[in-house]
């Protein structure tokens, strides 16, 4: 599959750097004030009127647990988290080489495939942990 055009990895390149400063700025907030995002977050609408779980569930989790640099319980929480962190970590890394090298080191290029993927991994999130918990076995 060939990759975006050139002018969509560049605002892909740029969301993202805004994206982790953002993450950045609001972690170091929350840190340094010792407000706690998790008490202003309220229960998922879609799992208290169905009981099950929505695709997005055990995301704000697997995102703590990425920040803790625990990769596996992040993945097990929902691993879309930590696909996407590691994709953008390297297209991050690689584009930065490559601009600071004026194009002389080539970058890590987005493709349809690695989006087709996420959404994989979202809906397969989905429909695993579901047929758990109608199994009843249910996940933490």
């Amino acid at each position: 599959m060939t990759p975006f055009a050139s002018k969509y990895q560049k605002i892909f390149y740029i969301l993202s750097l805004a994206a982790v400063l953002l993450s950045a700025t609001v972690c170091l907030v929350c840190y340094f004030s010792g407000v706690n995002p998790l008490d202003y977050t309220r229960p998922c609408l879609f799992n208290q009127l169905t009981g099950y779980y929505c695709p997005g569930c055990g995301g704000t989790r697997a995102i703590i647990s990425l920040l803790h640099l625990n990769l596996l319980q992040s993945f097990i929480y929902h691993p879309f988290v930590p696909y996407v962190a590691i994709i953008a970590l390297i297209f991050i890394v690689t584009y930065t080489i490559s601009l600071i090298s004026k194009g002389k080191i080539s970058y890590f290029k987005l493709r349809p495939i690695y989006f087709y993927i996420s959404i994989a991994l979202i809906l397969g999130n989905f429909v695993v942990k579901n047929i758990l918990i109608y199994n009843g076995i249910w996940i933490a």
